[in-house]
């Protein structure tokens, strides 16, 4: 009965360090995607006032 505890036991403990690696590259992917929207945004905000000039109009409010 012990060695069968410790055998679950150990598959437990390798599955709760599988799930917190996989954690920490979702993390790190989310904070990726994050950073490359923002810079999406930016790239989108510059070229609508850039337009927003040419037309003579003012920037669209968002």
């Amino acid at each position: 009965m012990t060695r069968h505890l410790e055998t679950a036991l150990e598959q437990l403990r390798q599955s709760l360090t599988l799930g917190q690696d996989r954690l920490a590259q979702l993390d790190t992917e989310a904070a990726q995607l994050r950073h490359d929207m923002l810079s999406l945004a930016g790239k989108i905000q510059s070229l609508e006032e850039i337009l927003a000039s040419e037309a003579g109009g003012d920037p669209p409010a968002n």
